[in-house]
């Protein structure tokens, strides 16, 4: 039989420890792994999820998701607390199965053989209840991430996308935590916004009708100005780039996977910026929203400058995506050939085998027309270009399809 493979979370209690060391030294059918965070504790292998009340990344919209997926957790709360609080914590995020940290180490690993999920049942009983529900399934779920330096066109591209998308049920998330300009762009109020949207879910009020207050569907973007309806939803983004602190990333990554689970298409604008700046988690929504979606849009400037800022962008960008496809859409491209070979064989030199495909998206006028009148994109070449992005077979590469002419021997020896 397969070994049990658990994720414990990164704690400094001496649980963790001791379960480690007796798996090591006597266990022969479980193998602990440490994990740092929601994905990683969603890898495929694992059977069992266990945290405790000092875990950071854990909440109800998580432990949904990690149960979704087949896992079932496990928290362990520190009996010494004299107001029950870690207890109380736990099981509001959704955990019924809580140990006292003072339980012995044999105690338990008897107690997670006893709990081992049936996974292929877990699934299936997921899958029936989603279709109960009227969920939309989760193999068909999709999370696109759009992103780019600044000045690249990201928050265009990312309408147009959800704009081309909206014969399904789309939604266009502002997660900008450096420029958020969706609502500005769309001509829609700033509250309510992204961060009522996570509020709600953090209380676990998710999926109720859209007239409830307390539902996710209240917080969708309205019209600040008289125009005509959107084809998709919007969230909208922070009030202010200053606000940026009232936003976790464990909660916006959570409110993605909420969005999912009613919309088809969950578009998710990040930031310009994807450093990784030890003791601060200044960047850490766009990052860890990489790290979540299906499908990773990257855009860039078609000029040197902005190629430049596109590979400072890149190079934070794929560690994170995991192997979740890479598509490069070239804004404002030049229509002579000859440069734009020049700008995809240094995409291909710089991404490789990572790179899906490229999209050159020519100037077209109607997008400022657009931007001024805060309204969609009317068709055109800009539109026409990016439905090359389109795909529909629901999977982890749904939308693999080269938008670029097929690459010679020589250029893939190159890239390698």
């Amino acid at each position: 039989m397969t070994p049990m493979l658990v994720a414990a979370s990164l704690s400094n209690r001496e649980w963790r420890a001791a379960l480690q060391r007796q798996v090591r030294d006597h266990e022969s059918d479980i193998v602990v792994e440490l994990v740092r965070d929601r994905h990683q504790a969603l890898a495929d292998a694992v059977d069992l999820v266990i945290v405790d009340d000092d875990t950071s990344w854990i909440s109800r919209v998580v432990v949904s998701g990690l149960v979704d997926a087949g896992k079932r957790v496990i928290g362990v709360f520190d009996p010494a607390e004299g107001d029950g609080y870690g207890e109380k914590f736990l099981r509001e995020t959704g955990i019924d199965l809580v140990v006292p940290s003072d339980l012995p180490t044999e105690a338990l690993i008897a107690f997670l053989r006893q709990h081992r999920p049936n996974r292929t049942q877990m699934l299936e009983d997921a899958a029936a209840l989603e279709q109960l529900d009227d969920l939309v399934p989760l193999a068909e779920r999709r999370v696109v991430a759009v992103g780019g330096p600044s000045g690249a066109g990201v928050t265009e591209v990312a309408v147009a996308l959800a704009q081309l998308m909206s014969d399904q049920r789309t939604v266009l998330v502002d997660a900008d935590e450096n420029h958020p300009g969706i609502s500005r762009r769309l001509g829609l109020n700033i509250h309510p916004h992204i961060v009522t949207a996570t509020d709600i879910i953090r209380h676990g009020h998710t999926l109720a009708p859209q007239g409830d207050d307390n539902s996710v569907a209240s917080c969708l973007a309205r019209p600040a100005i008289n125009q005509g309806a959107l084809p998709f939803d919007v969230i909208a983004g922070l009030a202010s780039r200053d606000d940026w602190s009232l936003l976790r990333a464990d909660d916006a990554v959570g409110l993605l996977d909420v969005l999912a689970q009613r919309w088809v298409n969950v578009i998710a604008k990040i930031g310009s910026t994807l450093d990784e700046l030890p003791g601060t988690p200044r960047y850490e929504v766009s990052r860890q929203i990489i790290q979540r979606a299906e499908r990773i849009v990257a855009v860039t400037q078609a000029s040197p400058t902005g190629l430049l800022h596109f590979v400072d962008w890149l190079v934070e960008a794929v560690p994170l995506a995991g192997d979740a496809p890479i598509d490069v859409v070239v804004n404002k491209a030049p229509t002579n050939p000859a440069l734009r070979g020049q700008i995809e064989t240094e995409l291909i030199n710089i991404t490789g085998e990572r790179l899906n495909s490229i999209v050159f998206v020519p100037p077209d006028r109607r997008v400022e027309r657009a931007a001024w009148d805060a309204t969609t994109v009317a068709k055109g070449p800009f539109l026409r270009s990016l439905s090359g992005l389109l795909g529909a077979v629901p999977s982890r590469f749904a939308w693999r399809k080269i938008s670029v002419p097929a690459r010679t021997p020589a250029t893939n020896e190159q890239a390698a």
